[in-house]
This record gives structure tokens, C-alpha cells and sequence, in this order.
């Protein structure tokens, strides 16, 4: 699926998968730094979002992830970032009546052991944001 190949990929050849949950490894002065994220779309679109809020100071704060990025940038700290999937699970669908995709998010931010996550505590409270495009105000 993947133009770069395996090799070079992101995520070995399956950037281009749809509804994942996403896990971030940040390394900045020796640190281990945690991000749980999700994608609907295909990671690789939700890549480019990210790299546009890493890149554009007009977007720091578009995620807690880009607003530690533009941080450690302003500190001159050097940083490396791998990313990972954590699983592949449908977004909300009206038969079903819950999104799995916000529900698996929710669930890994909570018990990921990772010493410093970068996710705040308010994203446990969020609505599904998947779930708009099937209300009727929407059409």
C-alpha cells in the first residue's frame, strides 16, 4: 500500500490503513514521552496533519502532542518520534451506537504504563467526534 515501502514506511507499509488507534514514542534529553492518538481517516492523512502542526506555529496548539513539539523547538532540543499501531477498530456507525475507535482511545490513555503521557486528562471526557456525520443536522 505503501509508496515508501516497508522499509521506509512509518508504520512498515500500512500508513495508508484506516481506523486505527495510534501510539507515539517521543525521545527529547534522554526522556521517554508517550501519545496515544487516533486516526479514521488513514494514518498517513493524519500524519500530514500533524506534520502541519509541527511545522506552523499558527497550529501549536491543535494537539497536546504539537504543543509539546513547539516546546521542545523553542528550547532547541532535539527530538525523535516513531510511531506505532496499537490497534485497528471501526469509528461509530449508527446500528452499533458507540464508536470503538473513541472507546479504544479512551482505554489505552487510561492504562498505557508509560511513565510521562503527553495526553491530558479532559480527552477521557471528550464526545465522539465521529459520530456528527450520522445526526440529521448534519445533512
Amino acid at each position: 500500500n505503501c509508496r515508501m515501502g516497508e522499509s521506509k514506511c512509518l508504520l512498515g507499509g500500512k500508513c495508508k490503513k484506516h481506523q486505527l488507534c495510534i501510539s507515539m514514542i517521543l525521545t527529547a534529553n534522554n526522556k521517554i514521552s508517550t501519545y496515544i492518538g487516533q486516526s479514521s481517516n488513514s494514518f498517513k492523512e493524519r500524519y500530514a496533519n500533524h506534520l502541519t502542526s509541527f511545522k506552523n506555529e499558527k497550529y501549536e496548539s491543535n494537539t497536546h502532542l504539537s504543543k509539546h513539539i513547539w516546546n521542545l523547538k523553542k528550547q532547541n532540543i532535539p527530538y525523535n518520534i516513531t510511531w506505532s499501531i496499537v490497534t485497528e477498530t471501526p469509528s461509530y456507525h449508527p446500528e452499533r451506537k458507540r464508536c470503538s475507535l473513541c472507546l479504544q482511545e479512551k482505554f489505552h490513555i487510561l492504562t498505557t504504563e508509560a511513565a510521562n503521557i503527553l495526553n491530558t486528562r479532559n480527552e477521557i471526557m471528550n464526545k465522539c467526534r465521529h459520530r456528527g456525520k450520522f445526526l440529521l443536522s448534519s445533512v
